[in-house]
């Protein structure tokens, strides 16, 4: 559940501020039946294969929406 604010809805965001939870709908097949996906972004690193990742999954017609949350950090 994501319990953060919504920081951006770009498909390409750039942030030094970790963690972040990316959620995304991801859509099969010609039926339209849509699948809520969140992945948790802890670096730079991630962020940049979780771009990579939505690149070929737009290609294949997959993903439909994007949002990028900033997560509650707790002292």
């Amino acid at each position: 559940m994501v319990t953060g604010s919504v920081i951006s809805f770009r498909k390409h965001f750039w942030t030094s501020s970790f963690p972040i939870e990316a959620l995304l709908y991801n859509c099969e097949g010609c039926e339209g039946v849509c699948t809520r996906t969140s992945k948790l972004i802890h670096s730079q690193d991630d962020l940049r294969e979780f771009h990579d990742e939505l690149t070929r999954l737009e290609k294949e017609g997959e993903w439909i929406f994007i949002a990028y949350y900033e997560l509650p950090t707790f002292a």
